[in-house]
C-alpha cells in the first residue's frame, strides 16, 4: 500500500463520502468544505423561508382585506415568525458537529424559547388591543405551526445528508 492511500479497513467506512482527502497515513476532514455547504444550506433555508413567508402574507392580506375587516400587523407577524425561525435553524444547524444528546438539549431549549417569545408577544398584543386579540391569536398561532413545520421538514433534511 503507498502512503498516500487510505487503509482499506478505513476506506469502507467512508465510502463515497466527499468531504474526506487522505494525507501520509492519516484522513483529515475538509473544514472548510463542511462549513461552506452548511452555509449554503442555511442560505437555501432561509430564501425558502423568506418565499414561504411572502406566500402567507399574500394569502393573510387577501383575506384579511376582502373578508374580514380585521386591523391586524401582519408585517410585524410573518417578519416576527422569519426572524425568529431563522435564528432557531440557524443554531441547530451549528450543533450538527456536537453529540445527538446535545442537539436533542439544544432543539428543546430553542423550541421552547421561540414558543415563550411568540407567547409574550401575542400576549402583550392581546393586552393592547383587545377587539382584534382574538382573531390575532388565532391567526399568529396557525403561522406559528406553519412555520415550525417548514423548520422541522428542513432540519429533518438537513441532518439526513
Amino acid at each position: 500500500m503507498a502512503r498516500w492511500q487510505i487503509p482499506d479497513e478505513i476506506s469502507g467506512l467512508y465510502h463515497g463520502a466527499h468531504y474526506f482527502r487522505s494525507f501520509p497515513g492519516r484522513i483529515f476532514c475538509n473544514q472548510r468544505s463542511v462549513k461552506k455547504e452548511m452555509k449554503a444550506l442555511q442560505k437555501r433555508f432561509i430564501i425558502q423561508l423568506f418565499i414561504v413567508s411572502l406566500l402567507l402574507y399574500g394569502i393573510l392580506y387577501l383575506i384579511f382585506t376582502k373578508y374580514f375587516v380585521a386591523n391586524i400587523p401582519l408585517v410585524l407577524m410573518v417578519g416576527l415568525l422569519f426572524a425568529v425561525n431563522s435564528a432557531a435553524f440557524i443554531l441547530l444547524s451549528d450543533t450538527k458537529e456536537k453529540k445527538p444528546r446535545s442537539f436533542v438539549y439544544s432543539f428543546m431549549t430553542i423550541s421552547f424559547g421561540r414558543l415563550i417569545v411568540c407567547s409574550i408577544f401575542v400576549f402583550s398584543y392581546a393586552l393592547t388591543h383587545r377587539h382584534d386579540a382574538r382573531t390575532f391569536a388565532l391567526t399568529f398561532f396557525a403561522l406559528y405551526f406553519i412555520y415550525t413545520t417548514v423548520e422541522v421538514r428542513a432540519i429533518y433534511a438537513f441532518f439526513k445528508n
